[in-house]
């Protein structure tokens, strides 16, 4: 898709740095092999002649830089890695390359040179997802949806899902007399989307057409660098923040909960007017 905002800004830097330099090739070579004897066009050729030299000298250096970017990203191809030096030097002419966000991933261009690498380039950042980037190795900034526009060497660090999660899963702790027991926990969460009101209040946000999964910035960070390794031996991935949420403060404190109460006390009728354990400890989760 080609964009004449994306062409006037490549062809501002490609005229002034590249362009004066062929202009300036082009002067040298004509004033050196002037001669008043000589037709116009004869003039031309031997100013092209006198050109040549220092024009393949320049497309050599783009073509040796092409290569050395090729061995340091890996890059599959000469032309890919000649294109990321053109974007890097002059910025990109069109919408591309880029990255569809969608679902709490990238769906689409995975792996290639702008995910890997980094900008200039551009992100489609779906409604249900935010992208923390990373540039020069410091994390940089949080986007949401729409066409985003990624700087030099500014790439994708981490993605957060912006959807509801539901998860079910089994909690095994001890009663009060150090019985065994095992639970299902049914819990839903999301990110945080709550903002301070005119009365310093935090009231959560109302989801719009083209908002739907509200959330905050500052959540958002949180959620992509709250990581737990457990152990230097540990051999599994990191434990995300949905991970966090379920192992650091469900299970761990349905756990304690349940630490409190006797077996019988867990599974023996209650009166009419009295509330099960079972409701007070969901209550209390």
């Amino acid at each position: 898709m080609l964009s004449f905002k994306y062409i006037w800004e490549h062809l501002k830097r490609l005229l002034p740095t590249l362009g004066a330099a062929v202009a300036i090739i082009a002067i040298i070579g004509l004033a050196l092999t002037w001669r008043p004897e000589i037709d116009p066009m004869t003039h031309i050729a031997l100013a092209v002649l006198v050109m040549l030299p220092v024009l393949l000298a320049l497309a050599s250096v783009a073509y040796l830089i092409s290569r050395f970017l090729r061995e340091l990203y890996n890059i599959k191809t000469l032309e890919g890695a000649f294109s990321f030096l053109s974007r890097l030097l002059f910025g990109p002419w069109s919408f591309g390359p880029y990255l569809k966000i969608a679902a709490g991933k990238v769906e689409l261009g995975e792996g290639s040179v702008l995910h890997r690498v980094g900008g200039p380039g551009f992100l489609v950042v779906y409604h249900d997802s935010a992208v923390i980037t990373e540039k020069n190795g410091k994390l940089y900034r949080v986007l949401g949806s729409g066409f985003r526009r990624l700087e030099r060497f500014e790439k994708v660090w981490e993605i957060v899902d912006l959807r509801p999660q539901h998860w079910v899963f089994a909690v095994k702790g001890m009663t009060r007399e150090g019985i065994p027991v095992t639970c299902q926990a049914d819990i839903s969460f999301k990110i945080d989307d709550r903002v301070p009101n005119d009365f310093g209040i935090l009231q959560p946000k109302q989801p719009t057409a083209k908002a739907p999964h509200p959330y905050t910035d500052e959540a958002v960070f949180r959620a992509a660098t709250s990581r737990w390794v457990r152990d230097p031996d540990w051999e599994k991935a990191p434990m995300d923040w949905t991970g966090r949420v379920v192992v650091g403060f469900v299970e761990g404190t349905l756990r304690n909960i349940l630490a409190e109460y006797r077996l019988d006390w867990l599974i023996a009728p209650t009166g009419v007017d009295t509330k099960h354990p079972r409701e007070v400890i969901r209550k209390r989760l």
